[in-house]
């Protein structure tokens, strides 16, 4: 039997191995223990696993007593902000995210709309791990109610924000692909595309959780979109992962640019509206933010590897933009959480604003090739791997980063290795000018690892 992953991102496991639907009902249980009085919102993301893990997790809080609301299939920002809405004590959202689609898990959120932090998942783990579930007798049980509201005040929340001018968006009437993965994303971005006046042609439209294809939004996944691009004559293709909160493109030609690319672009398009204020990224994030920066005059600082880390980041800092180069945009004045489809409309009023195309807005920032590797290094050989990494910091002339795994960062390039918090393996990152030197620098991390 595999193991749950569990960390700062949530619980994940195959299900029917590592993840079960005992596993769901008791972490629903634990964590009604450890969140505040009120009510708690269940959705999913549309994997097929999901409406069972759902319902479970749904009979799970109520048997404790708590009162709880499932909002069906959901996406995680679609989520988030009903629990702010709602003034709930959190929510339990079953997702694996990106994982394949043998994966499930469970995405918790606090009362104040975002993930819960680390001391509250480790009173959630210790209850979970501790069994003795408090189950209600008869008369305390409670049933589950639905509300089927979250979607609409979502799209209405990201039509109201300042940056968005719907209106300009409606009279461009741009034509786009959007690729929803057969998941979440299709019950949300459907109708803010339309309410943009966008001419939408819907690729993997049912939330059946079917996919077609790996939903991790990486560009050997989403490449096959292109022919849809091309043929609709799309000024851009629009592609979320299963639960909405990452958000990659395709260019005007169908030639996807990198999910790296989504954050750089949303970042230059509301700091030229909304000039000044620090931004916050995770330290794997693409140095285009830094340079996005030194063009428009603001400070770039980054965190930890985690949505929760960058969201406490920007608490911080007292900034309201910030994100993970992974296709996740944060903007505070709508909510502190990952916003795929914030993304969507983004892109779409920076498309309808200036009338350029996507890749001609990547051409406005300088180039870099960003390469993503994962090793076969068990956790334990960690410790050694960060120390062999620090050690070639000196021959390289590199500067030392260490505040998630190890990075190396030169003035034009880096390499980050560090463990992942949502799969069992250790990832390596590099950036470089061209994608040689990219390279080059994984190798060196790659020939850190004993018998490779």
């Amino acid at each position: 039997m595999s193991d749950l992953m569990i960390s700062i991102s949530g619980v994940r496991g195959i299900v029917g191995d590592a993840l079960t639907p005992e596993t769901a009902l008791s972490l629903a249980a634990a964590f009604a223990e450890v969140a505040p009085p009120g009510e708690i919102l269940v959705a999913s993301d549309g994997r097929t696993s999901g409406g069972a893990l759902r319902a479970v997790c749904l009979a799970g809080l109520g048997a404790v007593g708590r009162r709880a609301i499932d909002l069906g299939i959901a996406p995680t920002p679609t989520t988030e902000l009903a629990v702010a809405r709602a003034g709930a004590a959190g929510a339990v959202i079953v997702t694996a995210s990106h994982n394949p689609r043998e994966w499930n898990g469970f995405k918790f959120v606090g009362p104040d709309g975002t993930f819960i932090r680390q001391e509250t998942l480790d009173r959630l783990v210790a209850r979970w791990q501790a069994g003795a579930i408090p189950w209600k007798r008869w008369d305390a049980v409670e049933t589950p109610r639905t509300r089927d509201d979250a979607a609409e005040f979502h799209v209405q929340r990201v039509l109201g924000l300042d940056i968005i001018d719907a209106e300009r968006c409606r009279r461009a009437r741009l034509p786009v692909v959007l690729d929803t993965i057969s998941a979440s994303g299709g019950v949300v971005a459907p109708r803010l595309l339309d309410a943009l006046g966008c001419r939408v042609t819907h690729l993997n439209a049912e939330p059946s959780g079917r996919f077609s294809r790996a939903p991790e939004p990486v560009p050997e996944n989403i490449a096959p979109d292109g022919q849809a691009v091309r043929e609709s004559k799309a000024a851009v293709g629009l592609v979320l992962d299963p639960d909405a909160d990452r958000l990659a493109l395709l260019d005007e030609n169908g030639t996807p640019i990198g999910e790296e690319y989504t954050l750089a672009l949303a970042v230059y398009a509301i700091r030229r509206k909304k000039p000044g204020g620090p931004v916050v990224v995770n330290v794997s994030t693409s140095r285009m933010i830094d340079d996005v920066g030194a063009m428009l005059g603001f400070p770039v600082f980054r965190t930890p590897v985690g949505e929760i880390n960058v969201v406490e980041g920007m608490l911080a800092y007292r900034a309201t933009l910030g994100g993970e180069g992974n296709g996740g945009l944060i903007y505070g004045d709508l909510h502190y959480g990952r916003d795929g489809i914030l993304g969507v409309a983004v892109i779409v009023d920076l498309l309808a604003e200036t009338g350029m195309s996507v890749s001609r807005l990547t051409r406005l920032l300088p180039p870099y090739a960003i390469v993503k590797q994962k090793l076969p290094a068990s956790r334990e050989s960690l410790p050694s791997l960060f120390a062999a990494l620090r050690a070639r910091a000196s021959d390289l002339g590199a500067l030392v980063d260490d505040c998630d795994g190890v990075k190396l960062v030169l003035p034009d390039r880096w390499v980050h290795l560090r463990p992942s918090n949502t799969e069992p393996i250790i990832r390596v990152i590099a950036e470089a000018p061209t994608e040689r030197e990219a390279l080059v620098l994984c190798q060196i991390a790659q020939d850190l690892v004993p018998g490779k």
